[in-house]
């Protein structure tokens, strides 16, 4: 009986080894595109506007980049959308007496963890919106390789998320 419950301890500690060893490998690459929105504030209100924004992107931008194969193609795709994405974000903040900038290009992202990947503070290629100050806690999510749509997915378990992580960031080396 002894015996058995070391070998199973054994295992088991192997099992939580091998999975912190794979979750630390994945690794979004430097040649990503990321969005980032960072609301006037952290009041309620504030934050609301920053969910209805953080929505409107999510459901526009993979649209707008569903064609894009690389890097360079996603890059293109946005620069050649951000009068439209700017028109998109103003019907909603115009209403709301809300003001934004967009800042596209090399922008600093602080770290995340999400879902056992790590993602590492740094600057990256990024289309960011500031909404009013620019003072409340950030959202953010990597469009390309596609993650932003799969970090939606409530449905998915934290393993199941680490594979598809995983497979795009493959698919798209």
């Amino acid at each position: 009986m002894k015996i058995t419950l070391i070998i199973l301890a054994v295992i088991i500690i192997i099992a939580i080894t091998e999975r912190r060893e794979s979750v630390d490998s994945i690794t979004i690459p430097n040649n990503s595109l990321r969005l980032r929105i960072i609301p006037n504030s952290n009041s309620s209100d504030d934050y609301q506007v920053k969910l209805l924004i953080k929505d409107l992107l999510e459901r526009a931008l993979p649209r707008l980049l569903s064609n894009a194969n690389t890097i360079d193609d996603s890059k293109q795709i946005i620069e050649n959308n951000l009068d439209n994405i700017d028109k998109m974000i103003d019907e909603i903040l115009i209403p709301l007496n809300q003001t934004h900038q967009i800042s596209y290009g090399m922008n600093y992202f602080p770290a995340k963890v999400f879902r056992g990947v790590k993602y590492e503070s740094g600057k990256y290629d990024s289309l960011v919106v500031t909404i009013g100050n620019g003072d409340g806690d950030n959202w953010w999510c990597v469009l390309f390789p596609p993650l932003c749509s799969l970090e939606r997915d409530v449905n998915i378990n934290d393993v199941q998320y680490q594979f598809f992580v995983s497979r795009i960031i493959n698919k798209f080396k």
